[in-house]
């Protein structure tokens, strides 16, 4: 195993013991387009993230091959299992703040109203 450091990873949610941890890191691809890597952090305790924390964290590389699927094109494909063993946080950042509310162009956050008629 290698000794990976990974940068601004955000942790997407929790398994029930804290142990385990799936992240999310985005990368830009060479064709400049935004691609996501999924990640599974498996602490030897706690690890006391919250979802949507950013954090830098290193930790020892460990891939495997997923099972096969079909894709919705009919084709069989496979996916690589990213974890990092025993990681160490080297850094956090807050939580992304919630998007603002769009604007309706009067000055004023758009509402959206309802009579209780509704289906939901």
């Amino acid at each position: 195993m290698a000794l990976t450091n990974i940068k601004e990873i955000e942790i997407v949610s929790l398994h029930k013991s804290g142990n385990g941890v799936r992240a999310v890191e985005n990368l830009q691809s060479r064709d400049g387009n935004t691609k996501k890597r999924y990640w599974t952090l498996w602490f030897n305790e706690a690890s006391g993230l919250t979802v949507g924390e950013i954090v830098d964290i290193s930790g020892f590389l460990d891939c495997s091959v997923s099972d096969p699927f079909q894709g919705s094109d009919g084709n069989e494909y496979r996916a690589v299992n990213y974890n990092l063993q025993s990681p160490r946080v080297n850094g956090r950042q807050a939580p992304a703040a919630p998007a603002a509310p769009a604007n309706d162009g009067w000055g004023s956050p758009a509402v959206a109203t309802t009579s209780g008629d509704e289906p939901f």
